[in-house]
């Protein structure tokens, strides 16, 4: 409700390991996911990371440069990362990967929420007030 189609070039990751880099998520999904030799295969990633340390949450926002690339990586949800046999371990995560929601409708409906507490709490504050005058008189 609400909410326009999910972008067909952009994508979601999370269960990345936190000590990935921007290049090693590039690099991993350009390779499984562009087996077509006419395009450049362009994967731009954005880390999410705490605002304290750096360090990445294990989580990232893929741009593909083509819709086939999207849907390519998109298969590989629930497969393990690794960019080669050295980094397998006992301690693998899973990918879980999503199509990324068009960040103007979540901002949109921040603001929605945002409205619709502010007229609560004036409501509220209203009724307080009302009290108030009413008990004064």
């Amino acid at each position: 409700r609400g909410f326009n189609k999910p972008s067909e070039t952009k994508i979601f990751v999370s269960g990345l390991p936190f000590n990935v880099k921007n290049k090693d998520v590039e690099q991993y999904f350009r390779e499984r996911c562009c087996n077509d030799s006419s395009s450049s295969g362009a994967v731009k990633s954005k880390l999410i990371k705490f605002s304290d340390t750096g360090r990445c949450k294990g989580q990232a926002h893929l741009t593909f440069e083509t819709e086939e690339m999207a849907k390519n990586a998109l298969k590989l949800h629930k497969t393990s990362f690794a960019l080669n046999d050295e980094m397998e371990s006992r301690n693998t995560r899973w990918l879980s990967i999503t199509r990324a929601l068009n960040r103007v409708d979540t901002k949109k409906l921040g603001r929605q929420r945002e409205w619709k507490a502010k007229m609560r709490n004036q409501g509220s504050a209203q009724k307080i007030k009302n009290g108030a005058t009413e008990e004064s008189q």
